[in-house]
């Protein structure tokens, strides 16, 4: 369930997504669904938190899942479609950087 956080943490996200540009604000958008963490999202696109680590810490759960209890097709799938989301936002976003209109 989502967590009420504190007015100074909720104004510091919007400051941070004030400073970002549209191109990055997209990304945002696809990254955080697939992440289900606006954090990690804003840690990817800044440069801080690699694809790959942001595609190992979202599917965690899921791998320990599939370790505790077996083989589960749609689980596997779910955490493919999310990797592919992920790679495809990282994907657009470098090469959204490399254009310039």
């Amino acid at each position: 369930m989502p967590v009420v956080q504190p007015e100074g943490y909720r104004e510091a996200l919007a400051g941070l997504l004030a400073a970002r540009d549209d191109l990055e604000l997209a990304v945002l958008g696809v990254l955080a669904q697939a992440t289900g963490s606006l954090l990690l999202s804003l840690a990817v696109v800044g440069g801080a938190v690699s694809l790959v680590d942001a595609v190992l810490w979202t599917n965690n759960d899921e791998k320990s899942q599939l370790a505790t209890w077996g083989q589960d097709d749609e689980l596997v799938r779910t955490m493919e479609n999310r990797e592919k989301d992920i790679l495809d936002a990282g994907m657009f976003l470098t090469l959204g950087r490399q254009v310039s209109i």
